[in-house]
Formats: structure tokens, sequence, C-alpha cells
């Protein structure tokens, strides 16, 4: 969970291969130079012209091949160490950009099952349940928004008592970040780009400034939609800053000023679309037209 630093390379597992094929290119150059050498020195010994056997410019063919080989190998790793530091000065530049409450990254386990909404809570069902619609832009489809924490947990206790959802709830950041990944390592739930998160997501850079309806964009791989933009979810944590400690099944502290946002929305940049970035915002605010999405215990199918 969050943004894991970047691993260093490590030097020394180039350092013997590169080796290795320095050694290997050494030997083989040394023994063919050394059989040159001897047969000049013979062959003027002997006043006679340099002549090779047909078993001997075998053996300096095969021990020079091994020299090529030796150049290649050590050229060819040379090229890996650069491509990897390369490759580690890039993810280490993109480590130093991330908000300072997406780190640092730690394993997190998650023990009890569960269900999370497909969409994020529709207008006409926000409506349904709880006889009003918050949202500054009406459509029966688009998610809701300007909904406040406490508004979309007496939701979740109204559909768990008079719905059949037994033990709905708002998920835990952990449990957000989980689905949303849907077992992916990169930016988004889609891959690393602008192009990749434009497929799942309806940002600023694609919505013209307003909410979509629900479930319009391609779904992670796990099938749920709209996990990245349209309007930011709220969960069920405290917002607090992580530590690198491994924790299972983490709720989050027992009080706090803030609770946990995710996933951005139609008027986000993409950089606060990633999986790991996360804001706080006070319960009762609706700032960001945040919506939500509902979790139901897998006990309670």
């Amino acid at each position: 969970m969050g943004v894991p630093e970047p691993v260093p390379v490590d030097y020394d597992v180039f350092h013997n291969k590169i080796v290795f094929g320095q050694i290997l290119a050494f030997i083989a150059s040394t023994i063919v130079l050394a059989l040159l050498v001897a047969s000049v020195i013979k062959a003027r010994k002997n006043k006679t012209r340099l002549q090779y056997s047909l078993k001997r410019l075998t053996f300096v063919i095969v021990v020079s091949s091994f020299g090529i080989l030796g150049c290649v190998y050590y050229w060819e790793k040379s090229k890996e160490l650069q491509q990897a530091q390369r490759e580690f000065n890039e993810q280490n530049l993109r480590y130093q950009k991330y908000d300072i409450n997406e780190k640092p990254g730690h394993k997190v386990r998650i023990t009890a099952p569960f269900y999370l909404g497909k969409f994020e809570v529709a207008q006409a069902q926000f409506e349904s349940v709880m006889s009003n619609n918050p949202s500054p832009i009406r459509s029966a489809t688009n998610p809701v928004e300007g909904v406040t924490w406490f508004e979309a947990v007496q939701f979740c206790t109204a559909i768990s008592e008079f719905n059949g959802c037994y033990g709905a709830r708002l998920p835990t950041e952990a449990e957000w970040e989980f689905a949303a990944r849907a077992g992916t390592n990169t930016l988004y739930c889609s891959g690393n780009s602008k192009t990749d998160l434009s497929s799942v997501a309806w940002f600023g850079d694609n919505s013209g400034s307003s909410p979509h309806p629900v479930g319009e964009k391609i779904p992670n791989n796990w099938g749920l939609y709209d996990v990245h933009g349209n309007v930011w979810e709220w969960c069920s944590n405290y917002h607090c800053k992580y530590t690198s400690d491994s924790v299972v099944d983490p709720k989050g502290p027992s009080q706090g000023d803030e609770r946990v946002l995710r996933g951005g929305s139609f008027s986000d940049d993409v950089g606060m679309c990633r999986s790991t970035f996360r804001i706080g915002n006070a319960p009762n605010a609706t700032i960001d037209a945040p919506g939500f999405r509902v979790v139901i215990p897998a006990q309670h199918e």
C-alpha cells in the first residue's frame, strides 16, 4: 500500500558478470597471443615460413571464439547495468514527486473477504434511500456528489437495515486501494500513461468539467468502474500519515479530524487520480464534491 521506494541497482551482481566477461576475453586473447608469439619465434629460429597445422588452427579459432563471446558478454552486461541505472533514476525522480501522504510504501494484509460496489453510488440510488439528492449537477445515472462522510455512512446504515444489505459500510482505505489496483502495481489500474488513465477514468483532461454516468469507461481487472476520476470516494478511515510497518486489516487511527478520500475526480489532473493518491477532508465537508461506493462483508452475502 502506498508508494514503494525504488530499489537501488545491485552493482555487485552486474560487477561480477562484467568481470567474468573481461576475464574470459583476457584469457582467450592471452592464449591466442602466446600461440602466435611462440609460432613466430619458432619460425625465426628454424628460418622457415610461419605455418599452422590444422589442429592448432582449429584450437586458435575455438579460443578466439571464447574471447569474442567474453567481449560480447561484457558489452551486453555493461548495457544492462546502464539501463538498470537509468530506470532507477527515473523511478527515483518520480518517487520524489509523489505526495508525502503516499509514502512510505508498506505491506498490508487483508484477511476478511468483502464485496465492493461495482459502481459508485448513483444519484437515483441515493435519492431512493435518503429522499434527497445533494448533487449540484443532477442526473439519475451520474454518481451522487456533494455527499458528506456522515451522509455516506447513513446511506450504508439504511440499506443494511431496510434493504437486506447486511453489514453495508464504507470501505477502509486499504480495502479501497486493494480493490482499485486489482492486482496491478502501476500508477493507475490500467497502466502508467495518460492514455491508460483515459480508458478507465473521467478526469480534468477529458471530462468537460462535469461528472459522467457511472460505468461508461472500461472497468479494472476485477470489474470495478470509475475507481479513478469521476468523483472522489469516501473511505471509513481517519486520515493519518503512513508508517513503514506491515499491518493486517488496518482501520486507521481511532480518532482524528479528517476522513480519507480516494480516486480523484472529473476536475482533477492525472496525478491526483493515481491509485496511491490520498487526501483528507472534514467529514461534514462537501468541497471537492465527494461520492462513495459501498462494501458488504462476504459473510453477509
